[in-house]
């Protein structure tokens, strides 16, 4: 038996007499669950180790925890392990000692995006960039992540 609509005072206002649609169940399967195909978002950042700079609470704690929730490791200070550092603004302390370890260095919508679009997007397109000679800027910054993500098995 089909359902009539109910038409409102606004001619182009419908509303079915139909059982509003179930919410789906908060999925954390969204890299790649082999058997059925998903993405698994505990695990869209493993690999990365972060620290950040120029941010302040509470915006700081959030984007700490976004990352964090995409399987991401957090550390206070940059060091060996670092892997990326998520920077407010260029020029920062901590900004001019992980650019000149020759590491990588984006903007908070990195993590944002990848959280967005669920996967892991590449850094060199969130880069602060330099404004000389950028297409060797992307290739190290891409070169940088092969290396850094070789390893990783999901």
């Amino acid at each position: 038996k089909e359902t009539e609509p109910i038409r409102r005072k606004h001619p182009t206002s419908v509303i079915s007499k139909e059982a509003p649609p179930t919410k789906k169940p908060k999925v954390e399967e969204r890299p790649e669950d082999t058997s059925t195909g998903s993405i698994i978002v505990s695990e869209i950042m493993k690999g990365v180790v972060f620290t950040l700079s120029g941010f302040k609470n509470p915006y700081r704690g959030d984007l700490r925890s976004k990352a964090i929730e995409m399987g991401a490791e957090y550390e206070s200070d940059w060091g060996p392990s670092c892997t990326h550092l998520v920077c407010a603004f260029a020029n920062t302390p901590k900004f001019n000692q992980v650019k000149a370890k020759k590491g990588l260095v984006v903007k908070k919508e990195w993590i944002l995006d990848s959280r967005k679009y669920q996967k892991k997007l590449s850094a060199s397109k969130y880069r602060f960039s330099s404004g000389k000679d950028s297409d060797s800027e992307i290739e190290f910054y891409n070169k940088k992540e092969k290396e850094i993500f070789r390893n990783i098995k999901y």
